[in-house]
């Protein structure tokens, strides 16, 4: 996810035609990478701690990394949605809508892992531990 924003910052500086969309994008990217590093924060501390696999502070844990991903994805397909159509009137924008589509793409297979992997810890946790 950092390196999907960081190559958007790096590409977007060549793109005059995204001009009206440069703050909507900077904000988005901005946004990820301060996620990114408050997951990395995160899973550094649950390493530290050595939790259990089932302790409930891990539940909270996977829980909030979850809701850090997911709570911006509607901005991301705001930006994304909002650059297809300015695609069509607009072709120089296309590039820009690639790009951004792209590294959405990037961004919600990492969103999907962790949900994959949060429905297999609460289901793990209610076949060890009953609950």
């Amino acid at each position: 996810m950092l390196e999907s924003a960081g190559f958007i910052e790096r590409e977007l500086a060549s793109m005059e035609a995204v001009q009206p969309y440069r703050q909507a994008i900077k904000k988005i990217c901005d946004t990820f990478a301060g996620n990114w590093f408050d997951i990395r924060a995160e899973l550094d501390e649950m390493s530290e701690l050595q939790l259990p696999a089932y302790a409930p502070m891990t539940a909270v844990r996977v829980a909030r990394i979850y809701k850090w991903l997911s709570e911006d994805l509607p901005a991301l397909q705001g930006v994304v949605l909002t650059l297809d159509s300015a695609a069509k009137h607009d072709p120089a924008c296309g590039a820009a809508h690639v790009l951004i589509a792209a590294c959405a793409v990037n961004v919600l297979t990492v969103v999907s892992a962790v949900a994959d992997a949060h429905a297999n810890y609460v289901h793990g946790r209610s076949r060890e531990t009953g609950c």
